[in-house]
């Protein structure tokens, strides 16, 4: 067996979360069987349509979330017995309807349980299954407008006469979709070793909450109310014109800035103090900025992103979708891959963002037709009881307080942004999470200027820092010394997980 083979998932709902949290673990192999009401998913309705036809088999966005499921069709108001057995069947449930529509179609964990005392079930809701908004409704443009994401969109705006600006498409299903599977995943972990299940209650809405950056803590910190409007706190930071298309430049640190300009050939407006520092700099980007734009306009894109990397600066293409199937670097990834489906034919697919030692990524059946597999699984479920279990159900006495991940030790590698985010969601989980800083060159995190007020401002009370390494713990070492790299290499003997975000 690989990766997930063997792991049997259920998934209920429409639209984007619960589809993409099963796709992913779908994707390294496990069963998972899509149940659809009779009219399908609505996302078979969404499009985009081959020709733009409308047909409900050949929804780009069904197609793309729901490869490597089978599917079949219950009405669970008429035929809760079916539904009852697939609980049965299964070691996790996930769905995304609504406390409404939970209570209408029969979804209920402490009934399932009964059926299957080890169930991990992760409801997805609008406002999670409790408080005083649990029973509103609520699609992708209320997600992103409550979560906060669309009232700083566009950052660094100067037309206050726009409204907020929701991204494209459906970003918040995404985001919670990939929260859910992280979540499930782990409280399927802890059920192998205790045989206890879970039930798992997601907010969209607090997901959606969860990931808009530093803004919440300008606020808790410094008590300021972050906006779209007005300059960023840090410059360069933007996206700029060349010769023939667009990058994004952005210097977080003074290290980096002072390789742009070294870049630039240390013109003379850079020589002023406040071009020392990003945060500075970021006050007269009214002075600076045009030298910017008509430096960066003699270059054509492809040149400045390769001479501006090998100086160690962040600059990127700004690629059209357009550009993306052809990119080289997503090419030479074999990121994209082709799909054959019975009715929308073959279709370049998304393939896996990552690379494993194992092949367990593999892309193993097209999206189902509506239904295609009502008859194998009716006769797979055939022996299936979905008569209670309570007799075996664990006591309530027995269940272990401990997180999904505790006695799971990682070591972190990482500073900045996605290493330690994502090495937080391991130590939220439960795992130690043991965050290897140098002693010479602090994470850029600790030096962004958020301090609380009233506070002796130090690389202890950077909220930009404090709020992406929560439950973590820190080992300051010279990796230049021999004795440090001892103190490493012992460590990650201990460690079942290493995370690092470094190039």
């Amino acid at each position: 067996m690989q990766g997930l083979e063997g792991v049997k998932i259920l998934e209920l709902g429409n639209m984007v979360s619960a589809a993409y949290a099963t796709k992913l673990i779908a994707d390294l192999g496990a069963d998972v069987i899509k149940v659809e009401e009779p009219g399908g998913d609505l996302a078979r309705q969404r499009g985009p349509f081959p020709k733009g036809v409308p047909d409900p088999e050949q929804s780009g966005l069904f197609l793309a979330l729901n490869t490597n499921k089978r599917s079949c069709t219950i009405d669970p108001k008429q035929d809760p017995d079916a539904l009852g057995r697939l609980v049965a069947w299964a070691d996790v449930l996930v769905h995304n309807y609504s406390p409404a529509s939970m209570a209408a179609l029969g979804i209920d964990y402490e009934a399932f349980r009964a059926i299957n005392p080890r169930l991990v079930m992760c409801s997805i809701t609008p406002f999670g299954l409790s408080g005083p908004h649990k029973d509103y409704h609520a699609y992708e443009l209320t997600y992103a407008h409550g979560g906060g994401w669309a009232w700083l969109s566009p950052g660094g705006s100067d037309r206050p006469d726009l409204p907020p600006l929701k991204a494209f498409g459906q970003q918040c299903g995404f985001q919670t979709g990939l929260i859910a599977s992280t979540a499930t995943m782990a409280a399927y972990f802890r059920t192998l070793e205790t045989g206890i299940g879970e039930h798992i209650d997601l907010s969209a809405h607090a997901s959606a909450t969860s990931f808009v950056e530093m803004n919440v803590y300008f606020y808790s910190y410094l008590g300021k109310i972050a906006s779209r409007l007005g300059r960023k706190i840090l410059a360069p930071l933007g996206i700029y014109e060349c010769q023939d298309g667009a990058i994004l430049l952005l210097t977080a640190q003074p290290d980096q800035l002072q390789r742009l300009i070294e870049f630039m050939g240390n013109p003379a407006w850079a020589q002023e103090e406040y071009c020392k520092s990003p945060f500075t700099l970021a006050r007269h980007l009214d002075v600076v900025d045009p030298h910017l734009r008509a430096w960066i306009k003699g270059w054509k894109v492809a040149d400045l992103f390769h001479a501006a990397q090998a100086q160690r600066i962040c600059v990127a293409p700004v690629c059209t979708m357009a550009d993306l199937p052809t990119q080289e670097q997503l090419q030479a990834r074999r990121f994209f891959i082709d799909v054959t489906h019975p009715r929308a034919g073959t279709l370049p697919h998304l393939g896996a963002p990552y690379h494993l030692h194992e092949p367990w990524w593999r892309m193993r059946r097209p999206a189902p037709l509506l239904g295609e597999h009502n008859e194998e699984v009716r006769t797979s479920l055939g022996q299936v009881s979905n008569k209670s279990q309570a007799s075996s159900t664990p006591n309530s006495e027995l269940r272990t307080p401990n997180l999904p991940l505790a006695g799971v030790r990682v070591l972190a590698f990482t500073w900045a942004w996605a290493g330690p985010y994502g090495a937080m969601q391991l130590a939220h989980l439960g795992a130690e999470v043991i965050h290897v800083e140098s002693k010479t060159r602090p994470d850029g995190a600790r030096l962004v200027p958020i301090h609380p007020t009233g506070v002796t401002p130090s690389l202890n009370t950077v909220g930009y820092f404090n709020q992406w390494n929560q439950g973590t713990k820190s080992i300051a070492l010279d990796l230049s010394k021999p004795e440090a790299l001892d103190i490493v290499k012992r460590l990650a003997a201990t460690c079942d997980v290493v995370i690092q975000n470094f190039a």
